[in-house]
């Protein structure tokens, strides 16, 4: 949905103003099946109905938070009470059903998302 004002501008010729839609890039090569010369972001934001935010980035997808964030329960889980991690950190090449978390196995990943998610989130966008 981000990219969607980006994508209908650029389908109806029409340039956004500098302060619309910021973080919204035009996504029709791809539905063209023309290949851009390069990425529109290396990322993928998530953002889940009751406020839980993840980040994919290559193969690996961060979810800030315990429990199941969406649609299933428990939507929340305080690992203070049952231990475990304060997030989920899954390897989608190597677990594709996000069965097994990662987070306490690559620091170095779970820091580096979870920067990358704090920027975005803190420009407001």
């Amino acid at each position: 949905m981000t990219d969607l004002l980006a994508t209908c501008a650029s389908l109806v010729e029409t340039d956004l103003p500098a302060n619309a839609g910021e973080d919204s890039r035009n996504a029709l090569p791809a539905l063209l099946k023309v290949k851009p010369d390069e990425a529109v972001r290396d990322f993928a934001v998530h953002h889940s109905l009751w406020g839980t935010f993840a980040i994919r980035k290559g193969s690996w997808k961060l979810v800030a938070g315990r429990g199941s964030g969406g649609f299933t329960f428990p939507r929340e889980i305080d690992p203070a009470k049952v231990g475990g991690p304060r997030g989920q950190l899954y390897n989608l090449d190597d677990d594709p059903s996000e069965s097994k978390n990662v987070w306490n196995d690559h620091p170095d990943v779970v820091v580096a998302l979870s920067r990358q998610l704090g920027k975005i989130q803190a420009e407001d966008r």
